[in-house]
């Protein structure tokens, strides 16, 4: 039987994106792809994690963006074989405010700001993202690593997008 693989795409994207496909293909033969969903157009950050709460815990997820906010509280709530946390927004807590903001609702804000940066359970963590995204991410994704004494990878030449060099570390790290 074939360990679960969890994806959770980036806000508004799903898996039947070309970089989703790429990395499905090569690792299908390894996991059993499961997508999961995070809309946070019509949902709370509570919402979405009571929903994926029945996942099973000794699986692999993988999230990018706003899918590795929800990836990595996940995470903190259940002990995941692996978990590969891409390009995570910034903002729970005290950063919902400085970010959230300008891209959510008031409702979804305020619940952000009742989560904070709890350690993850998961038995394998690694968190990756690129040196060219903004400052405030690239700070909270060293401090989490740091926290969870977890794998730490910043891509060179690498923004907030699933590119090239960014799905081939993922592979790599599956």
């Amino acid at each position: 039987m074939k360990t679960k693989l969890y994806i959770i795409p980036a806000y508004e994207e799903t898996v039947k994106r070309k970089s989703y496909q790429e990395i499905i293909s090569a690792v299908k033969e390894k996991y059993e792809i499961v997508p999961l969903e995070a809309n946070f157009k019509k949902n709370t950050l509570t919402e979405i994690l009571k929903k994926h709460e029945n996942i099973e815990k000794n699986s692999v997820i993988f999230g990018f963006s706003m899918g590795a906010l929800v990836a990595y509280c996940l995470s903190v709530k259940k002990s995941f074989k692996k978990a590969i946390i891409c390009s995570m927004s910034p903002i729970l807590g005290s950063d919902a405010e400085k970010i959230a903001a300008t891209f959510f609702k008031k409702e979804i804000v305020a619940d952000f700001k009742k989560y904070s940066y709890k350690k993850s359970l998961a038995k394998k963590l690694i968190l990756i993202c690129g040196e060219k995204e903004m400052k405030e991410l690239v700070k909270r994704t060293e401090y989490l690593a740091k926290k969870n004494e977890a794998k730490f990878i910043k891509l060179d030449n690498t923004s907030h997008e699933l590119s090239k060099i960014y799905i081939k570390e993922i592979i790599k790290n599956l």
